[in-house]
């Protein structure tokens, strides 16, 4: 599987703390026969050292919570509906 991404990365000097965002997330299997795109979502990973960070509270705000997502496997279960899917979804909107 390829898997295309924009990545645009802040630092917070004050906190000493970085954020990643990515869009435009674009999967494709290798053979080109299959290829899954969203556009209207962002992954946003912040890291701190210290705890949370002035983003994480920007994003807290915003009723954004944290989860634990792999663009891997959300690019092999877009492309693969035949796959078995995981119980659960603990990173919808509505958590």
């Amino acid at each position: 599987m390829i898997t295309n991404y924009h990545r645009t990365t802040l630092f917070l000097p004050q906190s000493r703390s970085r954020v990643t965002i990515d869009t435009d997330l674009t999967w494709t299997l290798p053979d080109g026969t299959r290829q899954h795109r969203l556009d209207e979502y962002a992954v946003v990973e912040t890291k701190c050292a210290g705890g949370a960070a002035e983003m994480d509270r920007a994003l807290w705000s915003y009723r954004h919570r944290p989860c634990s997502i792999s663009k891997f496997g959300t690019g092999l279960a877009a492309l693969r509906p035949e796959l078995p899917a995981l119980a659960g979804t603990p990173c919808s909107p509505d958590s």
